[in-house]
């Protein structure tokens, strides 16, 4: 009885106790909020953020820090310390800044503990927000050259985001310290003033203007020293019609010029001469014996000859040596377009360019513009109005031009390119089969100069299909780059339908960044000088020999065709196309001869002639000037 009695005191005092508990739990879940933080005060500002402290609150658990770039919101917790300071090392650098502190306790459990320390059992304070800081900027990264002369050094490095600005510091020789040598809003600058063959040194540091100027960390060190004196005054001294000669004026800080030479028949840089030449005279270097209009391009650089080895100087600006060109020929209309005319010339070899002059109704002659290639689009002119034109070619660089003489003076009435609201003209049965020309001399048809095709463009998948409708063709095609564009000349022949043959010849071009490989037809500008002849292997008098089928002129085109009656399916490689198209300037030609020999075409030499009656070359081709001549017959894709 005793034990049973000793059993029910014991639950009785668990029960008390037990009350007891809940009751002091439930007081204690009523914790008060903390007392703000005081004293917030920023320090040690960096480019990755900031020191911060504030006085201690009596009785808290901790501190919660929070950052943002506005005092008003989007705070960001950024991390909790019981501690009355804080260092950030994670903000971004040249960014505007406030810091917010507010002290919290941690509500109790039923045993009067401090529950888990998280953002739902916290008894926070109000925040205390400290003053606008902005950090630092970054370190200057990246610093380099991007042209060092002999008296002057351009130096350049990363952007630097939020910075105002960059001081330039280079130390000095004498004293071994660095000086503040400039300041500037870009991120480049150029030190003037060297001396040649010296090493110096910099280092950059960006900053931004905020109740004061505040600077990044300096950069790396960057060495460089100072090249050779460059060539002074280097020039086309004197031009004649069979001579040319170069002068550049003498250094006694050198030992010597080097002087190289570069022309599309070697196609690469040669050094032509190499010695001292300390002399201004008109003639340090001389051409002879040339036709006129030869030219070429030269660039010189100066050195210093050691016991074993030879120092450069940097190359200088080029400049085209030449004879004077003769005056250009046949100046003639090439096509009228909507708003003026496209005139055209035979080239003149050994010209750098052309400059085009025309006189109007007013009677005054003005230049127009120049050109490399032999062509030249004058536009925005009175429709119906008379206008002369005469042309010079000329040798020389940008700033040096020689000039020829003028050609001949030729009147051009300008009548604007009209374009049909039909895509066929309302009698198209009398100018040929389905809107295409008819030419009673070749006895062939082909297609007008603006011819509805124009409009699509070309792409792989008209070739594919053709033999959909009875066009059995073969076709090669010329990919180049020139201009920052692709182009491409394409060439066909073979059965056109079941009743006639031929062979054309399109230009097409197309934006390198077209993700689709569809090409446009090239526009009145972009037209080529072309001809072409088709042939037609035949066997006559038992022996086998090519047959001329028609020819179609030397004109501006941007596409070139030819059909006649018969059949050739199956015949296709008994078909042979003869063809000359002159380019726009040396840079389309040399991208262009490149293009034939990547396809498979022997380049040959001498005359259209020779061309012809290479033995064994049924794809070859030469240069003549900037017209290429080339004969195809087997070459497909």
């Amino acid at each position: 009885m005793k034990r049973v009695f000793n059993s029910i005191i014991a639950l009785v005092l668990c029960f008390c106790m037990f009350s007891t508990s809940v009751v002091t739990a439930s007081a204690a879940d009523e914790v008060t909020a903390p007392a703000a933080p005081t004293g917030l005060k920023v320090s040690a500002v960096t480019d990755a953020g900031a020191t911060i402290t504030w006085n201690e609150v009596s009785g808290v658990k901790g501190y919660v820090i929070s950052r943002s770039t506005s005092p008003d919101g989007g705070w960001e917790n950024i991390d909790k310390t019981t501690k009355t300071t804080y260092t950030d090392t994670e903000a971004s650098a040249g960014v505007a800044y406030y810091y917010a502190v507010r002290a919290y306790k941690l509500q109790k459990n039923i045993l009067n503990l401090d529950k888990i320390d998280n953002d739902k059992n916290r008894v926070y304070s109000d925040y205390v927000v400290s003053e606008r800081i902005i950090t630092d900027p970054s370190q200057v990264k990246g610093i380099m050259t991007t042209d060092v002369g002999a008296a002057s050094i351009t130096l350049a490095w990363n952007t630097i985001s939020g910075a105002k600005g960059y001081q330039v510091y280079m130390l000095d020789n004498a004293t071994k310290k660095y000086k503040k040598i400039a300041t500037t809003s870009k991120k480049t600058y150029t030190v003037r003033n060297l001396t040649d063959r010296t090493e110096y040194k910099f280092k950059v540091r960006a900053y931004h203007k905020v109740n004061g100027i505040t600077y990044g960390a300096f950069s790396t060190e960057l060495t460089v020293t100072t090249s050779l004196p460059d060539v002074t005054n280097f020039r086309l001294s004197k031009s004649g019609t069979e001579s040319y000669a170069l002068a550049w004026d003498a250094n006694s800080k050198v030992s010597g010029f080097q002087l190289s030479r570069y022309d599309s028949g070697d196609a690469e840089w040669k050094i032509v001469k190499f010695g001292t030449s300390n002399t201004t005279k008109e003639t340090a270097y001389e051409v002879t014996g040339l036709k006129d209009g030869g030219y070429a391009r030269y660039r010189i650089r100066t050195f210093i000859q050691g016991e074993k080895t030879v120092t450069y100087g940097n190359w200088s600006a080029i400049v085209v040596g030449g004879t004077l060109p003769k005056a250009p020929t046949n100046i003639k209309l090439a096509a009228n377009t909507d708003n003026g005319v496209s005139i055209t010339w035979d080239y003149r070899e050994g010209a750098a360019g052309y400059e085009v002059y025309c006189r109007d109704e007013s009677g005054n002659w003005g230049s127009v513009g120049t050109t490399e290639t032999n062509h030249f689009n004058h536009k925005n002119l009175q429709e119906k109005k008379t206008y002369e034109y005469k042309v010079r070619a000329y040798v020389g660089n940008v700033s040096d031009k020689l000039y020829g003489n003028f050609g001949e003076t030729v009147k051009i009435y300008y009548e604007p390119l009209e374009v049909p609201e039909e895509v066929y003209p309302d009698d198209w049965q009398e100018t040929g089969i389905i809107g295409y020309l008819y030419d009673p001399n070749e006895k062939c048809f082909y297609t007008a100069d603006d011819t509805w095709q124009r409009n699509f463009g070309y792409s792989e998948i008209y070739d594919n299909a053709a033999s959909l409708v009875v066009i059995i063709i073969e076709t090669c095609r010329i990919k180049f780059e020139y201009e920052n564009r692709d182009w491409m000349i394409q060439l066909w022949k073979g059965q056109y339908g079941w009743v006639l043959y031929g062979a054309e010849i399109g230009i097409y071009n197309k934006e390198k960044n077209r993700p689709v490989e569809h090409y446009t037809c090239a526009n009145d500008e972009d037209m080529l000088q072309m001809e072409m002849v088709l042939w037609e292997k035949q066997t006559v008098a038992g022996k086998e020999t090519w047959v001329r089928t028609f020819g179609r002129p030397y004109e501006r085109q941007w596409w070139h065709t030819g059909f006649v009656w018969g059949n050739m399916i199956g015949r296709n490689k008994d078909l042979k196309m003869e063809a000359r198209i002159t380019m726009r300037d040396f840079a389309m030609l040399d991208a262009v001869v490149k293009a034939f020999k990547d396809k498979g075409f022997d380049q040959v030499t001498g005359t259209w002639k020779d061309l012809l009656n290479s033995s064994g070359k049924n794809d070859c081709f030469y240069v003549n000037g900037l017209d290429v001549y080339f004969c195809w017959t087997e070459m497909f894709d």
